[in-house]
């Protein structure tokens, strides 16, 4: 009767480590289940067991694609960096912390950054003089002969295009700029779409663009800067920033 006994004691404590053995098992396999690795490292993230959700009305964060951007904070030197004929022409130079455009007369172009179709320029920048000279922005730049400017020439914001060395004014809003004044343009060309605004440095940026006319005559190209200057005339640009709008 006691070997009976024992034999069944025996036979259900095997039972029972058998049991905690497979608990064991199981336990460590869910475990390893809820890690994983962290770069290959060997460290270990615990995954939770809750998750959360993004709110269905959340809004997405926006990212601003920013083709050429510059300041122009540099010791002076003659030639600005990387603009066409600004790395060519001598009426370029960095002068106290600016872009200058001086001792030239006529018309100078600095375009950067890709060849492009829809794209937004803004620079702030500033005339010694309006006389017979203005500072503007290019879009669509293919060449001196061809583009779409936007610019201030003391009376009025324009939006021109020349084609083949023909220029055309598309529009126009009237302002007055003054010499010696720090003025932001910003001029953007989407689809068919030519817009511009500008404003005195120091004022809040209008809500509404000032000029928006319709052409399809380019399709694409550079954007930067294009200057007029008559003699003794000095253009000083603080800042520049192209950036893709489609």
């Amino acid at each position: 009767m006691n070997s009976i006994l024992r034999l069944i004691g025996l036979i259900m404590l095997g039972i029972l480590l058998t049991g905690g053995i497979v608990s064991s098992f199981y336990v460590h396999s869910i475990e390893a289940a809820l890690t994983v690795t962290a770069n290959g490292s060997g460290a270990s993230i615990s995954i939770p067991t809750t998750t959360t959700s993004t709110p269905r009305n959340a809004v997405s964060p926006v990212t601003t694609n920013i083709l050429a951007q510059d300041t122009f904070q540099r010791p002076d030197q003659l030639f600005w960096g990387t603009a066409s004929d600004a790395i060519r022409k001598n009426v370029f130079s960095i002068t106290a912390r600016a872009a200058q455009a001086a001792g030239g007369r006529g018309a100078y172009d600095a375009t950067l950054g890709p060849l492009i179709s829809d794209a937004e320029v803004d620079f702030s920048g500033s005339m010694s003089q309006f006389n017979q000279s203005n500072i503007g922005a290019v879009l669509r730049w293919t060449d001196t002969n061809d583009w779409y400017k936007s610019y201030i020439d003391g009376n009025n914001l324009v939006v021109l295009k020349r084609v083949a060395g023909m220029a055309t004014r598309l529009g126009a809003f009237p302002f007055v700029a003054k010499g010696g004044v720090l003025y932001t343009l910003r001029f953007r060309m989407r689809g068919t779409t030519l817009s511009a605004k500008v404003w005195q440095n120091g004022n809040p940026e209008p809500a509404n663009w000032m000029v928006t006319v319709m052409d399809n005559t380019f399709q694409s190209g550079y954007g930067g800067l294009r200057l007029v200057l008559e003699n003794g005339i000095v253009a000083r640009i603080t800042s520049f920033k192209e950036t893709a709008t489609s």
